[in-house]
């Protein structure tokens, strides 16, 4: 198997098949190393990092996202003091 197809494999088990937005992953990609979607330009443990920064950043935005919009305790009504 060739350097690029273990890469892609890595890339399709740890961002697609944990349900990622492969789009997303690019642009975090660029925006992070200031480079390009060309996995040829990274090392696998290079890649590596990125995907768990990528994962990190999704779950923390995707739990602003669902809980940003929920009241907090003491506007519920019949909350005791």
């Amino acid at each position: 198997m060739s350097t690029t197809a273990i890469k892609q494999q890595f890339l399709r088990q740890n961002v697609l098949a944990k349900g990622f937005d492969g789009l997303e992953f690019s642009t975090y990609l660029e925006k992070s190393t200031g480079g390009t979607f060309d996995i040829d330009a990274y090392t696998l443990e290079e890649l590596r990092v990125l995907v768990e920064g990528f994962e990190k950043e999704s779950t923390n935005q995707e739990f602003y996202a669902k809980n940003k919009n929920y009241p907090s305790v003491p506007e519920y009504p019949g909350h005791l003091p």
